[in-house]
């Protein structure tokens, strides 16, 4: 029998597996260097912030009170801003971090060794979660000076601080605990950070949108105060995160009696608890599942070539006296009545390999997951059509500016992650060190990979183009308008693959490859603009600020489908040169979308010029003979 203190150890997260995975985790390079870039971009927008406000503070004059109330203020929107930031890496991060938590056990051909120690489930998942956990909790304890000047500036209250931190905690766990989950499950890491992220869309973004809109709806209907408001404001504070920091930090927040922050960080803690435990039921399950799939597969040998041209070695056979022996049947004999062998068919391979395998290679493994991810898709489309159109938004312009600004995020996205998997994933497992000792060349291996994602983000293309080409049909946007949008979201998105390939070539691990090519965009398009408003936020000069519109493609997309749907012949407004003419407007675009283009070019063939440095092998040849027209079907050997 069991003594009640074992149960207890049996049952406490802070195992082999936490204390093995902590260490790990500490001595690695990139968490230092993940902890210095979160806190630099925080520092960095808490001082654009404080450059926009500094003129407030200058015009208070002398009053004391004046500049105490001022100081007040400029406090408030210090800790707006730091909770919404810390909300939100804490929901971008954790999904990344846990995406591999299971994964890495699995590609390195661990976890059946590690399922057979005396090790519970439970610990081996409440280990890898609060250990990569502590990441995420670490950014956010080194974040925390702030609020010490935030309270020294006056105007928030203590509690106030105690539940945005609750909650950016509870967001983290909650996170972290779907992508552990999703990680026991899917054996792709890119697939669990996109479901993640696709869940976390889902319950934070589509239901409250579409609560909001069927409440528009019956608002049509029935005059006076809609049916459902504080009904709706109650359950978005209780479940949506975001909803309930900004009752708590916003300094404009809406004077409305809602539940209090406990609630939500109660939820997501218990719905973290019960995905952490679903994890720990399936772990098992889905490793014996595995092994069994992987075992039950009869293996054929192959025939030799002997066999076929040959009888085998038989001895002589005598007829009994009186009896006359048939005569023998020809090898090459065939019963009409016997079923007609089973043969598999054989693929030519080109003299491509990594391109043939890569571009056949699709974003799902199995066929069935392809078609369920289309239906979800399309009937979310079909839902937001019907949910607008009831409230007459369907029809207008200004209505495609979400939906330009959401399809080329999630292409982003999509990229950034596919993209940093590529090659990352190969370093993990068995597959890579065989990659580099076949002959190919740099420009075959990377070409072939870049292809391959391409190919992966073709569907979700194929989606964005048929949309904005109903709405052209349809007459709500012309086809000026749609060459723009199209032309933005696909350029502006083809730098992050590429350099989502080089950072999964230069760095080992799938989790820091990822999250520095999230990253990406932000340095791209927000560190800019934060330095260009933290120096020239005094001087009034706005137009140096809007330079980082130049490139940008949102403010273009913005500016194109604002515009008047049939008339050409008025200005659009362009960053900078303010209102031009529809040429000059066209030629910024063509200009942001060439540069991408261009940026792209020079980091490809910077990747592959500097491939075999990188992987430190010999230069290899550019073609590899005898390939092409060579059956997959290996074992078979050719007459």
């Amino acid at each position: 029998m069991r003594s009640p203190m074992t149960i207890l150890s049996r049952l406490s997260p802070l195992g082999p597996i936490f204390s093995k995975e902590l260490r790990s985790t500490s001595r690695r390079k990139r968490t230092y260097v993940l902890r210095f870039v979160y806190i630099g971009a925080l520092l960095l927008v808490m001082l654009a912030v404080y450059s926009g406000s500094q003129n407030e503070l200058r015009y208070a004059g002398t009053s004391v009170a004046r500049r105490a109330q001022k100081l007040a203020e400029m406090g408030a929107i210090f800790f707006a801003v730091f909770a919404f930031f810390s909300l939100f890496a804490m929901a971008l991060a954790g999904p990344v971090l846990t995406s591999t938590a299971i994964n890495s056990e699995r590609l390195h051909k661990t976890l059946p060794v590690l399922l057979m120690t005396p090790i519970s489930a439970w610990q081996i998942v409440a280990g890898k979660l609060f250990s990569r956990l502590l990441i995420a909790l670490t950014l956010l304890g080194l974040s925390l000076p702030i609020l010490a000047i935030v309270r020294l500036l006056g105007g928030v209250e203590i509690g106030d601080m105690f539940g945005v931190i609750c909650i950016c905690i509870a967001v983290a766990l909650f996170t972290a605990s779907v992508g552990l989950l999703l990680s026991t499950l899917v054996s792709r890491a890119y697939s669990v950070i996109l479901l993640t992220y696709a869940f976390l869309a889902f319950i934070y973004m589509f239901v409250p949108f579409a609560a909001v809109m069927i409440i528009s709806a019956t608002a049509r209907a029935s005059p006076g105060m809609p049916r459902g408001v504080m009904t709706f404001m109650n359950m978005m504070s209780i479940c949506h995160p975001f909803f309930a920091t900004m009752m708590i930090a916003s300094p404009e927040r809406p004077p409305i009696a809602v539940p209090s922050w406990e609630w939500c960080v109660l939820i997501h803690t218990g719905l973290a608890g019960l995905f952490t435990l679903l994890a720990a039921a399936s772990l098992r399950r889905s490793a014996r599942r595995e092994s069994d799939s992987g075992g039950s597969a009869p293996t054929v040998a192959p025939t030799p070539i002997f066999a076929r041209n040959f009888a085998p070695p038989t001895a002589e056979i005598v007829a009994p006296p009186g009896q006359v022996l048939a005569p023998p049947l020809p090898l090459d004999y065939v019963n009409p009545k016997d079923p007609p062998p089973r043969t598999s068919p054989t693929r030519a391979v080109s003299d491509h390999p990594v391109l043939w395998r890569e571009t056949r290679r699709p974003l799902f493994l199995k066929r069935w997951q392809s078609i369920v991810a289309a239906c979800v898709v399309l009937g979310f489309l079909v839902f937001v059509y019907a949910l607008m159109s009831s409230n007459n938004a369907l029809s207008e312009p200004m209505a495609q500016i979400p939906f330009s600004f959401i399809f080329c995020g999630t292409l982003n996205v999509l990229a950034c992650v596919i993209a940093a998997t590529a090659i990352a994933q190969e370093k993990e497992s068995d597959t890579w060190t065989l990659l580099l000792v076949t002959p190919l060349s740099a420009r075959n291996i990377v070409v072939g990979k870049l292809l391959g994602i391409l190919r992966r983000l073709l569907p979700l293309c194929i989606i964005i183009t048929i949309h904005f080409f109903l709405f052209w049909i349809g007459g709500v946007i012309n086809a000026t308008t749609l060459m723009v949008i199209l032309w933005l979201t696909f350029t502006t998105n083809v730098i992050w693959v590429v350099s989502g390939l080089y950072l999964s070539l230069q760095i080992k691990r799938v989790t820091f490859a990822v999250m520095l090519n999230l990253a990406g965009p932000l340095v791209l398009y927000l560190l800019p603009l934060v330095l260009l408003a933290i120096v020239f936020s005094n001087t009034g000069n706005s137009s140096m600020i809007e330079t980082v519109g130049l490139y940008c493609p949102y403010p273009y997309m913005a500016s194109a489908i604002n515009h008047w749907n049939s008339q050409y012949e008025r200005s659009l407004w362009m960053p900078v040169y303010n209102h031009v003419t529809e040429g000059e407007f066209l030629t910024g675009v063509f200009l942001a979308g060439l540069g991408h283009l261009a940026v792209s070019g020079a980091i490809l063939w910077a990747t592959i010029r500097r491939f075999d440095t990188i992987v430190e092998r010999a230069p290899q040849q550019g073609r590899v003979s005898g390939l092409r027209g060579f059956p997959v079907d290996l074992a078979q050997p050719q007459p």
